[in-house]
């Protein structure tokens, strides 16, 4: 494994970490939104990659999905997910260390839905064992399966201004986290769903911030561009279908 690939395992793993991600107990409105737009079967096998300290698996659970299985790379996110869900008493949930790259674990068809929440994609390095997680990803999904995910937009001005003054490894950045350094991922967003179409049958794009709170018509200049140019949002979401 990449020495930055485990430089980002050890900020996850950390005490600083851990505290601050144990303690984070929101839900998304564009997640929740996502969720129930494409996620419609609730008796559906789903997977959560990238869970953390389970913050996203109490809500999803609540909805009605009830085969859940729940996996990160850092083994003491999911020793505080175990905590988190024996807390809530959430029982049946399936809780593993297991790289998002290499989903060895799960046969060929094994989920009806993944779902790898807030960036985590971004935090597999190098660029190559990332498109290698989504070809494990449509691998396990079953005919019909979707995948929904999120990535750091290099173009929005914020990101591209780290791009140019913080270190960087191609297209991956060095960001200050709360554990230590974390190398992140930020994609040409229609370079990525160009290549998402090698892998999966159909992809749609969405912008966070269109998605954060549906309307019928966006309200201002800004939701009026990114609502018809989701490519120019700071993160971008991707839909993808076996």
């Amino acid at each position: 494994m990449n020495i930055l690939q485990n430089k980002n395992i050890a900020t996850f793993n950390s005490s600083a970490n851990q505290e601050t991600y144990s303690q984070a107990d929101y839900w998304r409105a564009d997640e929740n939104n996502l969720i129930d737009k494409y996620f419609i079967n609730h008796a559906a096998r789903l997977l959560i990659i990238g869970c953390g300290a389970g913050r996203t698996i109490e809500p999803i659970y609540n909805k009605g999905f009830k085969d859940i299985t729940a996996i990160d790379i850092a083994s003491e996110m999911i020793k505080f997910a175990e905590s988190r869900l024996a807390k809530k008493k959430i029982y049946g949930v399936k809780l593993m260390v297991l790289d998002g790259a290499d989903l060895k674990n799960f046969s060929d068809a094994s989920f009806d839905y993944v779902f790898f929440p807030f960036h985590g994609v971004d935090y597999i390095f190098p660029e190559e064992r990332r498109y290698r997680c989504f070809k494990e990803i449509n691998r396990v999904l079953a005919p019909g399966g979707i995948l929904i995910f999120n990535s750091h937009n290099l173009f929005f001005p914020r990101f591209l201004k780290r791009y140019l003054k913080n270190k960087r490894d191609h297209n991956y950045i060095c960001i200050n986290g709360v554990g230590g350094e974390e190398w992140t991922y930020h994609i040409n967003p229609l370079l990525e769903y160009f290549r998402l179409s090698k892998i999966f049958s159909r992809i749609k794009m969405n912008g966070r911030s269109r998605l954060a709170d549906i309307k019928s018509q966006p309200v201002n200049y800004k939701e009026k561009i990114l609502y018809f140019l989701p490519f120019l949002d700071k993160s971008v979401y991707y839909i993808c279908f076996k």
